[in-house]
């Protein structure tokens, strides 16, 4: 199976870090967080390019399923976003200079975006022709991809605060918090 590429560069300050969005980076103590960060953020985009990959062929199923019915338009504009979808996961994959991060995680958004244009297309095409089982595949769909991308950023954003530099706090001893 291919493997998304996120590097653990070091700066010039030697400092050791991850770039994983347009000017995001999160600067790690040690190599064993680096690499640990690393390893869930690797995961993370793995299992999003499945589920991905998974809700794209039922697009591309119904798509088939319906192509005779589509005007010529529509059916381009939805064979577009499909062919898209596939030209854009491989840059997932695609190994960068330092910094690989930030176009990895452009790329997802991307394919979020190839695969709502392509829901948004047929459910439009649903509404106008009052074609109700397609029109209810694509509100299921929809709902699909938005909890998957909702859940990713969460996940993101989770790993983020988990491997964040730890903010040093002034700790009070109850004792004397007390007798003042």
């Amino acid at each position: 199976m291919k493997n998304p590429t996120i590097q653990v560069s070091f700066s010039k300050s030697k400092n050791i870090e991850i770039y994983f969005g347009n000017n995001e980076r999160i600067k790690f103590p040690n190599k064993t967080l680096a690499k640990a960060f690393q390893f869930k953020l690797k995961r993370l985009i793995k299992d999003n390019i499945i589920s991905l990959s998974n809700l794209e062929s039922q697009i591309y199923n119904c798509y088939r399923e319906n192509y005779l019915y589509f005007p010529s338009i529509t059916g381009r504009k939805i064979l577009n976003n499909i062919q898209a979808f596939d030209n854009k996961i491989d840059f997932v994959f695609k190994e960068y200079s330092q910094g690989n991060g930030g176009f990895v995680f452009h790329s997802l958004d991307h394919l979020f975006t190839f695969i709502n244009n392509s829901i948004d297309l047929m459910t439009e095409y649903a509404q106008k022709y009052k074609s109700f089982a397609l029109k209810n595949q694509m509100y299921a769909l929809t709902n699909l991809v938005e909890m998957l991308e909702k859940d990713f950023h969460l996940k993101k954003l989770d790993l983020e605060l988990c491997y964040a530099p730890k903010r040093k706090l002034k700790v009070i001893k109850l004792k004397t918090a007390l007798n003042a």
